[in-house]
């Protein structure tokens, strides 16, 4: 749950602006690190998604991890609490007003894109896969 710009309201993950000098994969480790404790290795890393607009931008890092939530470290100026939520979970908070207000399309191309990288959904193309 996000306690800045967002407050009480949950949220997919991390997140933050890039410092000057950073790339956009360091900026993505450094926000891990600073509100969840998790130290992981993006430099090999590419984004799953870029969104464009007037000002800037957002790359989208999608990784797979599995910590215990009991062994995550809290920044706690900004995360108040953290939780597991599947794909139909995340869609009713959002109708309920509990979550940041993502398009629902975009919460079901995070979990699509979890088990399905890239353009292409195995399976649909003879021969891709």
């Amino acid at each position: 749950m996000q306690k800045g710009f967002w407050a009480g309201l949950w949220d997919v993950s991390v997140g933050g602006a890039a410092q000057k000098g950073d790339s956009s994969w360091q900026a993505a480790q450094r926000e891990l690190v600073e509100e969840l404790g998790i130290n992981f290795d993006f430099s090999q890393v590419r984004p799953a998604l870029t969104f464009n607009f007037e000002y800037g931008f957002d790359d989208v890092y999608l990784i797979h991890l599995n910590p215990e939530l009991g062994d995550l470290i809290l920044q706690v100026e900004e995360v108040a609490e953290v939780r597991w939520a599947d794909q139909k979970t995340i869609l009713g908070m959002i109708q309920d007003g509990e979550f940041l207000p993502y398009h629902p399309n975009l919460i079901r191309l995070f979990f699509d894109l979890r088990e399905y990288p890239g353009f292409f959904h195995q399976g649909r193309i003879p021969g891709l896969y």
